[in-house]
């Protein structure tokens, strides 16, 4: 029998009705960009696809950019804001959890004389606003926080933050790609102006991926070549990619409800049936987190002893050991566990194929092994 698998926020399987359009669009060979009927046949995908993007976060078909993924789209976002500003010395506020698609960006633009500054996080793994509001320049062209945490799940408050921006005619970025399909999201009430978005992170295809780009923001490329992409993002599009995309985005926001309703009932299960034979503590606030994703401690267990003891058990933990040093995630550390908190961390997230009986059966797995060391 394969693994359980609880590492939803890693990657999701590909839906079959993702892999129906996928497969169905490789008949359609022709140039996007081409005037003839095989392009305009390709062009009829991409505009659909765009317009399903569009359509599950409440933007406007032409601010979708199609990239490669979440990391291309952090990258075009924050450095074209960075080209695109006209400040001599620069200033970027970012949080201290940021994806390395974020934060690798900004270490490489301090060598291009950028001011970086990172928020801290309190015990909810929220970032404060009133440190934000101090924290900001008269230089500060950018801040970027991470709508949703990878590992706790943790949403932020965007509609403030994006307040605190707008009242000083700063953009605004978030790096949706662990919440977009999982929650509802609205880049227009939230007034975000870029938004990352990442396909397989809501069981679409890898390798795909999306930009919005509010229509009033001001962005300089960062790839040259044709004109593909409003001129942002050059090179031929992938339709096979972003027809998996589209119906991705497209089945996301129709089953949002469902999905949401069936992620909770999942991890409120994970939670009581870990409670009833052994002791753990939770690491996020799960009222403030994803509804799919629950980050805890087992208590006195070293979980990546456990994983490689326990291979039908397919997750996270909170930590990894290179070369017989132990290192944490920097979530973890913002939230203030320690070293030894974070060895007893597991990253479990749940998604729609997940049932109950691997939820109960994971438990068993988790149990027996914790009780064998105590």
């Amino acid at each position: 029998m394969k693994p359980i698998y609880l590492d939803y926020n890693a990657t999701t399987p590909i839906d079959e009705n993702v892999k129906k359009s996928m497969i169905k669009s490789m008949d359609y060979f022709g140039n996007a960009s081409s005037s003839h009927y095989y392009g305009r046949e390709a062009k009829t995908i991409l505009d659909k696809a765009r317009q399903d993007v569009a359509d599950l976060i409440n933007s406007d078909a032409d601010e979708i950019i199609f990239t490669s993924g979440g990391t291309e789209s952090n990258n075009l976002a924050i450095r074209g804001i960075f080209e695109a500003s006209s400040f001599e010395k620069k200033h970027i506020i970012i949080s201290e959890f940021e994806h390395p698609a974020v934060f690798e960006v900004c270490e490489y633009l301090k060598s291009q004389d950028c001011e970086i500054s990172y928020l801290k996080l309190d015990s909810n793994g929220l970032i404060s606003l009133e440190e934000l509001d101090k924290t900001i320049k008269t230089n500060t062209i950018l801040v970027s926080v991470m709508l949703a945490n990878n590992e706790l799940g943790t949403i932020q408050n965007v509609k403030e933050i994006s307040k605190i921006c707008k009242q000083k005619s700063i953009v605004f970025h978030s790096d949706a790609s662990q919440a977009v399909g999982k929650i509802p999201i609205d880049v227009d009430e939230s007034n975000i102006d870029l938004l990352t978005i990442a396909a397989h992170k809501f069981y679409g295809p890898k390798a795909v991926g999306a930009l919005y780009i509010n229509k009033n923001v001001n962005l300089k490329k960062i790839a040259f070549g044709a004109s593909h992409e409003k001129n942002l993002r050059p090179g031929t599009e992938n339709i096979i990619e972003i027809a998996g995309l589209g119906k991705a985005a497209e089945l996301a926001r129709f089953n949002m409800e469902e999905s949401i309703k069936h992620s909770r009932e999942m991890i409120i299960l994970l939670i009581e049936e870990l409670e009833k034979n052994i002791k753990i503590k939770i690491n996020n606030n799960i009222e403030l987190s994803l509804p799919n994703t629950l980050s805890v401690q087992i208590v006195g267990v070293n979980t990546n002893e456990l994983l490689k003891a326990c291979p039908s058990i397919a997750t996270s933990t909170g930590s990894a050991c290179h070369s017989g040093i132990d290192f944490y995630s920097q979530s973890l550390k913002s939230i203030g566990l320690s070293k030894h908190e974070a060895l007893q961390t597991l990253r479990l997230s749940v998604g729609k194929y997940t049932t109950k009986e691997d939820i109960k059966e994971a438990v068993n797995i988790i149990v027996n092994y914790t009780k064998s060391k105590h």
